[in-house]
């Protein structure tokens, strides 16, 4: 099994530390631009990016206090070979409202 909440169960508790010196830990999320507005083509995509913005937000709010620091991340489109299959089946309605206007890989990293 695996997941966003099932590696996050694996690491937090040994991330935890209430010492306001030691140095902070960070816990990087990453969500898409479905993870704030959807798109026609996205119904059975967008709700587990939203899921992923809210775990976000409420793990940020719980572990304040703690030396973790929760972030969620919401990268570009980028050209990837996941990105070029996604195309194949893209509602036509969506590919007309978003040009190609791709970000390399490198460049998202």
């Amino acid at each position: 099994r695996g997941g966003t909440v099932h590696a996050l169960k694996a690491v937090l508790p040994t991330m935890v530390c209430r010492n306001p010196e030691h140095e902070d830990c960070r816990v990087l999320l990453i969500g898409s631009g479905c993870s704030l507005i959807s798109w026609i083509g996205y119904a059975s995509y967008a709700p587990s990016k939203y899921a992923v913005r809210g775990l976000g937000e409420a793990l940020r709010n719980e572990l304040v206090g703690t030396c973790v620091k929760v972030h969620v991340a919401y990268p570009p489109d980028t050209d990837t070979p996941g990105f070029a299959e996604e195309q194949k089946t893209k509602p036509q309605e969506n590919i007309a409202m978003f040009p190609l206007d791709l970000f390399k890989p490198d460049l998202v990293v």
